[in-house]
């Protein structure tokens, strides 16, 4: 766990996984799911990391956070270019509305499936990302 000003990250990895994929674009998909739990975190940032297996198919990563929640609708347009969701929450957090689209077009590339869960406003989010396991080489998380 790293702790930052009294905010923390915490990282729990699972069993070493392999995919296959470009390490580059993958990393910055990661971190900007990283970027935006921290981003959006309303007052102290508790963002938490976990990997693990899935169905012995896939790896799979869990951002979640405590910040400021989505609300059902934006759940799907949260990843569609430019579309920023509720407007005092854009006003108070600068962005390009490209950061989970370009997430999500990077997860599609490599095989994979991206999506978000919050019980909404106040409750925090979850952004989850799926790609299927690789049986040799490629970018291990």
């Amino acid at each position: 766990m790293h702790h930052l000003s009294g905010e923390a990250v915490q990282y729990q990895p699972g069993p070493p996984l392999t995919i296959l994929g470009d390490h580059d674009e993958l990393r910055a998909a990661v971190s900007n799911l990283l970027d935006n739990a921290v981003k959006y975190s309303a007052s102290g940032v508790h963002v938490g990391v976990t990997v693990q297996t899935e169905e012995d198919r896939y790896a799979v990563l869990r951002v979640q956070d405590t910040g400021t929640g989505i609300e059902e609708p934006d759940l799907k347009r949260i990843f569609k270019r430019f579309y920023r969701a509720g407007a005092a929450v854009s006003s108070r957090v600068k962005g390009t509305g490209l950061g989970l689209f370009i997430v999500r077009n990077v997860v599609r590339r490599h095989g994979g499936k991206v999506w978000a869960e919050s019980a909404g406003p106040g409750h925090g989010s979850t952004f989850v990302m799926r790609f299927p396991l690789a049986r040799s080489r490629g970018a291990e998380w």
